[in-house]
């Protein structure tokens, strides 16, 4: 499995992702549409902040993509309706908030689709 992460993300959350998939980690990732297109051409997963457009052009490259995370809260970057034309290859969105450890262990074990949006302790 590929995680391509395009934003900032803590090293302790890339790290443990590290532990059970290959990662691609490029903060500034999100800057360049382009590079991002080729790159998520080989990736099953996709992390995202505030800043990557998810819009249809990058869920149409991204044809091995089954799970596109949110890490923080509200889902307006990306293309819902686009998304929701590949469902049935993306499992679900998953915003990492909260509850992001039970959202990295579900999701990228492959165990089952676990919606955090909202969820609070």
């Amino acid at each position: 499995m590929k995680i391509l992460i395009s934003e900032y993300m803590p090293e302790s959350g890339i790290n443990r992702m590290r532990k059970i998939a290959e990662v691609e980690y490029n903060p500034d990732l999100w800057r360049n549409k382009q590079e991002l297109i080729n790159k998520i051409i080989d990736a099953d997963a996709l992390v995202v902040r505030n800043q990557t457009i998810v819009d249809q052009e990058i869920l149409e490259a991204g044809k091995k993509l089954k799970v596109i995370g949110r890490l923080g809260v509200g889902l307006d970057n990306i293309n819902l309706l686009a998304a929701k034309q590949c469902k049935n290859r993306l499992r679900q969105k998953c915003q990492f908030g909260f509850s992001s450890r039970i959202c990295y262990g579900r999701y990228f074990n492959g165990i089952e689709a676990y919606h955090t949006s909202r969820r609070r302790r």
